[in-house]
């Protein structure tokens, strides 16, 4: 790998971490070729190359000093605050400075990140120098220059980062006196900063293997859908029937028929599923484009330690459900043949699907918990200090409303409508969960809005700010009403509700599409009577996950800019590039690299 692409691929996009300038000194470098001698081409690097070395050296090394002052300060502060907390028993209160110590120690992980790539920069440039103009005038700006600073002689990180590691060993409870349990502890504080992920060949064969029989059934189901349809279901009809016995007298006789399932009624069932399916694999896409923008979406949600999820899994997992949703719908169409009831299919889905969610083992249980503890904090939101994460599911349930509407039409479908046999004795009422006199569906739609307008006006009565927590209170209660008169107006005529969408910032092409998709609801409007309100309804759903998916990749960016003077981010320290593979299967703590200098490897 070259160097310009490993240091692109590993430091971290800080306002307040500037690099070296890798590709300006690089660029002087090569126009040394276009001279004719190589006096020339020394006299060229006397004038140009090494007085820009001065110039990066001086202000890097600035820098680090000024980061390193206060980073001693700040765990000299942390310590002797916990040494009197140790000296009077609150062991309580001792756990409550964990962040702080696990902020302070991503940051001096940070900061050896920025000490070993600037060393071993110049390192390369230099010998590249040498190699150039056939001289050693590289080889002596190092020792008389870079060796001599404190960039390249400190060793205190390491040492800080060892402190960090046993004070929170200590406070995370695996202060055994036994070697074997303390290493446990460190390993587990080194596992979140390790964030080198081990993808193997195999990972991407399973994900190709998932996504292309995704694809053949998602083909297999359209097919079948058109061409065989949907399946038959038994029914009670009445019939005009004349008995001679009973004086020729013409009545009604209950008689058993066969009709197909109705269109509408499948599309509300398996809908819903749907629109979880596409969510995962758009968040995955979601956490790739942070990855690739090196935005750490780990302190950005306030992960705890031991978490672990990545876009990988996620994607597996999408891929995996939409599979089983598929073979569902497969299942669904073919009940009849089967001899299964229809009715019966699409609670396998909702049951694996809690299956998964619900189970105690422990194969993601970090991240199940996360998601468990986060929906319960947008559930009681006005009660609680609302943060980034919160509001980020939030907006995520308000995509979701046609989604959570079509599972609150699954219940009452179950309830009401849903045939489990038949015979004189059972009745059902058939489509009264459709009509306009349903009040669950409405009310399912308008719980993410009031959800999100809740969190609003709790982060006014914490931050005091009417900008911008009173404007976006005022929008998603404007959305409230819209359901509530859209639901009175359905009582008339039928009329596709309207869903609150969360407009951010739109950047370039993707702004124009963003504006495009905020106003899709108008297309309820425009084409009232034209389409079936089921197929405009799955329309609007789906270009809504998709507006959120733009939304998605540009609010937490913009989160990871506006809040990096009080977060930091958390990358694992590379290695010499020959060992960055192998660290990967061993994530470790700061390593000490001054007896064994990157830039001569």
């Amino acid at each position: 790998m070259k160097f310009q692409n490993y240091l692109s691929r590993y430091s971290i996009p800080n306002p307040g971490f500037n690099y070296l300038d890798y590709y300006g000194l690089k660029k002087i470098l090569t126009s040394l070729e276009a001279t004719t001698t190589l006096d020339s081409a020394e006299f060229e690097a006397v004038d140009r190359f090494f007085p820009h070395c001065d110039a990066e050296l001086h202000r890097i090394n600035c820098h680090f000093d000024s980061q390193l002052r206060n980073i001693k300060h700040e765990w000299e502060s942390l310590d002797a605050k916990q040494k009197s907390l140790i000296a009077y028993q609150q062991d309580d209160i001792r756990k409550l400075h964990i962040p702080q110590l696990f902020q302070l120690y991503s940051t001096v992980v940070l900061l050896a990140n920025y000490q070993l790539l600037n060393v071993k920069g110049f390192g390369k440039l230099l010998k590249h120098h040498d190699r150039k103009t056939d001289k050693t005038n590289g080889k002596l700006w190092r020792q008389e220059r870079l060796i001599m600073t404190e960039l390249f002689t400190s060793n205190t990180l390491p040492l800080i980062a060892r402190q960090i590691e046993n004070a929170l060993t200590e406070l995370l409870e695996f202060h055994s006196y036994s070697a074997v349990h303390r290493s446990e502890g460190h390993r587990e504080i080194r596992k979140t900063y390790a964030t080198a992920v081990v993808i193997t060949k195999l990972v991407y064969f399973r994900m190709g293997c998932f996504f292309t029989i995704l694809l053949l059934l998602l083909a297999t189901v359209i097919a079948i859908g058109c061409y065989s349809g949907l399946p038959f279901h038994e029914v009670l009809a009445e019939r005009n029937a004349t008995s001679v016995i009973n004086n020729n007298r013409t009545h009604f006789v209950k008689i058993r028929e066969l009709e197909r399932v109705d269109w509408h009624v499948v599309v509300r069932l398996y809908r819903g599923p749907a629109s979880f399916v596409a969510m995962f694999l758009l968040l995955a896409l979601n956490i790739s484009c942070w990855k690739r923008a090196k935005v750490d979406p780990d302190l950005i949600f306030g992960f705890g330690s031991g978490f672990w999820l990545s876009q990988y899994q996620i994607f597996e997992f999408g891929t995996c459900s939409g599979i089983l949703w598929c073979i569902c719908l497969l299942f669904y169409f073919h009940s009849d043949e089967l001899g299964v009831s229809e009715n019966v299919i699409p609670l396998v889905v909702l049951g694996m699907f809690a299956a998964f969610f619900f189970n105690p083992s422990p194969f993601l249980l970090s991240a199940r918990r996360w998601v468990a503890r986060t929906i319960g904090r947008v559930v009681t939101s006005p009660f609680g200090v609302e943060g980034f994460a919160e509001s980020f599911v939030g907006d995520q349930l308000v995509s979701l409303g046609q989604g959570l509407q079509d599972m609150g039409y699954l219940v009452c479908f179950y309830a009401l409508e849903a045939q489990w046999k038949m015979g004189d004795s059972y009745t059902t009422q058939p489509g009264v969960c459709s009509s306009s006199h349903n009040t669950l569906s409405p009310l399912v739609a308008a719980l993410p809005s009031w959800f999100r307008f809740a969190q609003c006006l709790r982060c006014y009565y914490d931050t005091k700010l009417a900008f911008p927590h009173l404007l976006n209170a005022g929008k998603y209660s404007a959305s409230i009403f819209v359901l509530i008169f859209t639901t009175l107006n359905t009582i008339q005529r039928e009329q596709i509700p309207v869903n609150d969408q969360v407009l951010d910032r739109p950047v370039y092409l993707l702004w124009i599409l963003y504006l495009l998709l905020r106003f899709a609801w108008s297309i309820t409007i425009a084409v009232d009577g034209l389409l079936e309100k089921e197929i405009t309804l799955s329309i609007l759903a789906a270009a809504e996950i998709f507006r959120r998916f733009i939304w998605n990749v540009f609010r937490v960016e913009d989160e990871h800019v506006i809040s990096y003077k009080f977060r930091t981010p958390s990358p694992w320290l590379p290695k010499h590039e020959e060992d960055v593979e192998a660290s990967r299967h061993q994530p470790g703590a700061i390593a000490q690299h001054k007896n064994n200098d990157p830039s001569q490897k």
